[in-house]
């Protein structure tokens, strides 16, 4: 949902990827696999995901380390936040445009009376 906003920059696709799945732990190689991005692109930047409070390690599985989103970080929260204001809002809307056709399409079914 991140990236029908903010484009679909690898920083924004991670991002994205981290706070639509809250529990799910990754590997690099997954996350740069899941959100569509060379690995080296992903090593360029994970780093200060992780700086900034969004990311965090979990644990190591053999010699891969496993990294969730930080929902303790003020920044998660609040992207998080505003990614489900965003899915509201496309859930409004798009029930909104089927009320819309169903009023619409009742109304093509109406039959008019004609004097004669």
């Amino acid at each position: 949902m991140l990236t029908d906003i903010f484009g679909s920059s690898p920083r924004v696709k991670v991002i994205d990827l981290f706070i639509s799945h809250p529990w799910t732990e990754y590997t690099k190689t997954d996350i740069a696999n899941y959100s569509q991005i060379a690995r080296s692109t992903l090593y360029d930047f994970l780093e200060e995901l992780e700086n900034y409070g969004l990311i965090k390690k979990t644990k190591k599985v053999g010699n891969a380390q496993l990294y969730m989103v930080n929902m303790d970080s003020e920044v998660s929260k609040l992207i998080s936040a505003f990614q489900l204001s965003l899915a509201e809002i496309e859930i409004k809307k798009q029930t909104e445009d089927t009320e819309d056709n169903i009023t619409s399409d009742k109304l093509k079914n109406i039959e008019v009376p004609t004097s004669k």
